[in-house]
């Protein structure tokens, strides 16, 4: 089988872009064998989509010969969506599409074929299914994933660096991937029945959300953290208490799904499980947490129509399109399916003026605040953790993150030195800050707060002073240069802090207590 290219391209765009296509030859292989076969595409930019302050609606179109489309995924950017067409009778394929690409199909399909796209990068890597197999589709080349011990049929969504694939076996169970490795099964604490499914992933890939069967042989969601123990989420009350995970934010605090009693949840680190609503289905939440969207029954039309949750108000998501001044608004939305980092950008599935099943691509305007962002992965460089977790430094609480200084093979090398990463949902902010609230175990030591800086890729230190032995409050702000320090095409930030002696006749240990550590990304 062979990739097909049946993208209408806008003249004026001019970059080129290779589509690979490949097909299976043994599943016994770890990897496809793919014969390549590249075509150029002329292109200006793969995510072209303008600024807008008013709403926006585009549909994204049909393959030739096409009969219908549909959007699934949209990119943390949401310059790129995925999702599936039909490139003729009794076919569905998954494809890919961008304002300047148009829509492309990732396979050649043939009768009774099926497949789709769940998960799409701000680079256009993807993943989902083909013919009961996951795939991988990168710059690379389109490849199935080896299937492991448990036949990885499905896969749901990817990290933003699309370096760890989430999604569901053959055999009832949830599964990680990362390329050039096999698919590593998730084990559920041994009271659970069967891992289930893994459905969603941070963008750091720090968080897995899920659902599996609960020691009551009931569906219950959870969330799997790389560093923390397996959290199930339990559900909202209902005659037949179950609760099945679809997505969740940047950083994984915030998880949406459905539930029993035809009931959609949103679930927080603070307030636990609450139902948002009765006969409706949240399929995907913002990278800050605040946008929700999916589709409610409408008992006038008998069918489900798209809606989006702003700031916890639920809105027809057409209607508040045309509200909000968007034209050539299809005239029925069925589903929206996922919704960009910032919760301004969202993808779903309609019918056009003829009638006909097309994918959507839209922008609603929303005010944005601030976005607070917390650490999501740390890496102690020199010395080590003896006492809390990052957790510790989620809130200003006391409750500290303490860091014993280590051996280090050069004196201008610091012997505690901690790097930190976050997600922020705001990728072009006019401010970044970032906060340290901490204090060391003995005087004469120094503090250094270094932030990297994605367009040099190198650390730079924003401020250095003396460290204290009593909690020291210290905020960096960068307003000129603020998105050198946001990575564009998912968001990471990074700060390392750093601990050195500054003075002789110290005691040979010490430490370094981190109370509360967190960036704030301004619109």
């Amino acid at each position: 089988m062979v990739t097909q290219i049946q993208a209408t391209r806008p003249p004026e765009h001019d970059m080129r872009v290779g589509i690979w296509g490949c097909f299976r030859l043994d599943r016994s292989r770890q990897y496809s064998e793919c014969m390549v076969i590249q075509m150029s595409l002329y292109l200006f930019a793969l995510v072209s989509i303008p600024v807008a302050s008013s709403a926006e609606f585009i549909g994204v179109g049909q393959l030739v010969g096409g009969e219908s489309s549909s959007c699934f995924a949209i990119s943390f950017d949401g310059g790129f969506c995925g999702g599936q067409a039909t490139p003729g009778a009794s076919i569905l394929v998954p494809v890919i599409w961008s304002s300047g690409l148009g829509i492309v199909a990732l396979i050649q399909g043939e009768p009774f074929d099926i497949g789709q796209c769940n998960g799409i990068t701000s680079n256009g890597s993807a993943v989902g299914y083909f013919n009961n197999d996951a795939f991988y589709y990168t710059d690379m080349g389109f490849m199935l994933i080896p299937d492991g011990e448990f036949n990885a049929r499905f896969a749901y969504d990817l990290s933003s660096d699309a370096q760890i694939v989430v999604g569901r076996g053959g055999t009832g169970a949830g599964w990680t991937w990362r390329p050039g490795e096999l698919p590593q099964k998730i084990v559920p604490p041994a009271t659970w029945q069967i891992g289930g499914s893994a459905e969603g992933i941070s963008s750091d890939g720090s968080v897995i959300v899920g659902y599996g069967r609960n020691p009551q042989n009931k569906t219950e969601a959870y969330r799997l953290f790389s560093d923390f123990p397996f959290e199930p989420l339990g559900a909202p009350p209902a005659a037949d208490p179950y609760s099945e995970t679809e997505d969740c934010n940047a950083d994984g605090s915030v998880v949406v799904g459905n539930a029993g009693g035809k009931q959609a949840f949103r679930w927080t680190e603070s307030a636990g499980m609450q139902s948002i609503g009765f006969n409706l289905y949240c399929h995907a939440v913002s990278g800050d947490g605040e946008v929700m969207v999916g589709m409610e029954l409408d008992f006038d039309l008998g069918e489900f129509v798209a809606v989006v949750w702003i700031n916890g108000v639920k809105h027809d998501l057409r209607q508040y399109l045309i509200d909000n001044g968007a034209p050539n608004v299809f005239p029925y939305l069925e589903a929206a399916y996922d919704v960009s980092a910032d919760g301004t950008m969202i993808c779903g599935a309609g019918k056009n003026d003829q009638g006909i099943g097309e994918g959507f691509w839209c922008r609603i305007p929303r005010t944005l605040g601030p976005h607070s962002i917390r650490v999501n992965i740390q890496k102690p460089v020199f010395g080590s953790i003896t006492a809390g977790d990052r957790r510790s430094t989620f809130t200003s609480d006391d409750q500290r993150l303490e860091i014993t200084n280590g051996v280090v093979p050069s004196n201008s090398l610091s012997p505690v030195t901690w790097e930190i990463e976050g997600t922020a949902a705001r990728l072009a902010p006019s401010k970044l800050e970032f906060k340290l609230e901490a204090q060391v175990s003995r005087s004469g030591l120094s503090q250094t707060i270094d932030l990297w800086n994605h367009q040099t890729q190198s650390w730079q230190t924003v401020d250095t002073r003396a460290a204290t032995m009593t909690d020291q409050t210290v905020t960096i702000e960068r307003t000129t240069d603020a998105t050198q320090f946001v990575r564009p095409q998912d968001g990471k930030v990074k700060a390392r802090i750093r601990y050195k002696a500054t003075a002789p006749g110290a005691s040979s240990t010490w430490k370094a207590r981190i109370d509360h550590a967190r960036w704030t990304a301004h619109p």
